[in-house]
C-alpha cells in the first residue's frame, strides 16, 4: 500500500509519498489549481520543446500524454512525452515562453499522487493509504463560495441568525454592521417540543409551497434547526425525510451535528455544514473516483483529528 500525505492550501499543495519497501519518502509541490508550472529548457520548434523535469518526479515515457499545455494564454494537447530527455510534442504550435503550465481536470492531490507514484492518465493508481488536510472548506467560507442553503427553523425564529446575540466586534458602535447569513432563504416550520423533548405541536407540512419554490430556484441544500431537538430529534428527522423525498440533495440536522442545549450554536453549525457540504463532497468524490476501490482516505478536521 502506497502511503500518501497531502496538505492542500489556497495556493500550493504539498505531497509526501512512501511506497512499499521504500525507506526515504519523496516530496512534490504543485499548484492547488491542479497545474504544474515547469521551466522550458529549449524550444525546438513552435510545437516541440524540452522541459526541465524535476528529479523528484517519478514519471515514465508517455506520462504527460493527454495533458494540456498552456503558454502565454494559449493551449495545446500533448501528443507524446519522453521522460529521459523531457521532450514534448504538441498538437498545435504555442508561443515561446520560459515556463509552461501542464494540467488536466484533476484535483491537485490527484496530480501530486500521479507524480509520486508514476501513474499516467491511462493507468490505475496503486492501493493508497491517503491522508488529506485541506483548506477547501475554510476558503469557501471566507470567500462566500458555498451552496445556496434553505434554512428551516421553528416558527417564530426565522430571524434567529440575523439577530444572533450581543457579541460584536465593536459593542458600542452606533451603527452595527451585521454579517450576511450563509443561507439564501428561511422557511419557518409549524412544530413545537417542550424543554423535555415532548411534543406540544406536531410537525405540520404546510410549508411545502415555500420549500418547492426555493428548490426550483436552485436551492438544493437544506439546514434544519428546531427548538429542543437536542432532546428529541423526531421532528428534525421527519423533516429531513420529507425534504429528501421532495428533491433536496442534502439536509443538515442540528440534532446530529451539534446536539447542544442552545438553539443558536446548533443553527449556526447546521447552516455552515449545509453551506460547505457540496463543496467538500464534490472535492472528495473526485478523489475517490481516481484512487479506486481498496484505498483508504482520512481527512483532517479543524480540530486536528482524522
Amino acid at each position: 500500500m502506497f502511503k500518501l500525505r497531502v496538505d492542500t492550501g489556497g495556493t500550493f499543495t504539498d505531497c509526501w509519498g512512501l511506497g512499499d519497501g521504500e525507506s526515504v519518502p519523496r516530496l512534490v509541490k504543485v499548484l492547488s489549481s491542479g497545474r504544474l508550472r515547469v521551466l522550458v529548457s529549449a524550444w525546438d520548434s513552435p510545437s516541440t520543446l524540452t522541459l526541465a523535469i524535476p528529479k523528484e518526479w517519478r514519471i515514465c515515457d508517455s506520462f504527460f500524454t493527454g495533458y494540456k499545455m498552456e503558454s502565454k494564454g494559449e493551449t495545446s494537447l500533448i501528443l507524446s512525452f519522453e521522460a529521459r530527455s523531457g521532450r514534448i510534442v504538441l498538437s498545435r504550435p504555442l508561443p515561446h515562453s520560459e515556463s509552461v503550465d501542464l494540467f488536466t481536470r484533476e484535483e491537485a492531490p490527484v496530480l501530486g499522487a500521479r507524480l509520486l507514484t508514476g501513474t499516467p492518465l491511462d493507468m490505475p493508481f496503486p492501493v493508497m493509504d491517503f491522508r488529506l488536510a485541506t483548506t477547501r472548506g475554510t476558503n469557501a467560507l471566507l470567500e462566500r463560495k458555498g451552496a445556496k442553503v434553505v434554512f428551516f427553523v421553528t416558527k417564530g425564529f426565522g430571524d434567529l441568525l440575523t439577530i444572533r446575540d450581543q457579541r460584536r466586534s465593536d459593542l458600542f458602535a452606533l451603527k452595527h454592521e451585521r454579517p450576511q447569513p450563509l443561507y439564501s432563504t428561511v422557511v419557518e416550520v409549524q412544530e413545537r417540543l417542550d424543554s423535555e423533548g415532548k411534543v406540544i405541536t406536531p410537525l405540520q407540512f404546510d410549508f411545502d409551497e415555500s420549500a418547492k419554490s426555493a428548490l426550483e430556484s436552485g436551492n438544493t441544500v437544506a439546514a434544519v434547526a428546531l427548538l429542543h431537538s437536542y432532546r428529541n430529534p423526531i421532528h428534525e428527522e421527519a423533516l429531513r425525510d420529507h425534504l429528501l423525498a421532495m428533491g433536496y440533495r442534502h439536509v443538515s440536522l442540528s440534532s446530529q451535528l451539534a446536539p447542544l442545549i442552545k438553539l443558536l450554536p446548533r443553527a449556526e453549525t447546521s447552516v455552515a455544514n449545509a453551506y460547505l457540504q457540496p463543496v467538500m463532497q464534490t472535492f472528495l468524490e473526485h478523489l475517490f473516483e481516481r484512487f479506486g476501490e481498496g484505498s483508504e482516505l482520512l481527512t483532517m478536521t479543524s480540530a486536528g483529528g482524522l
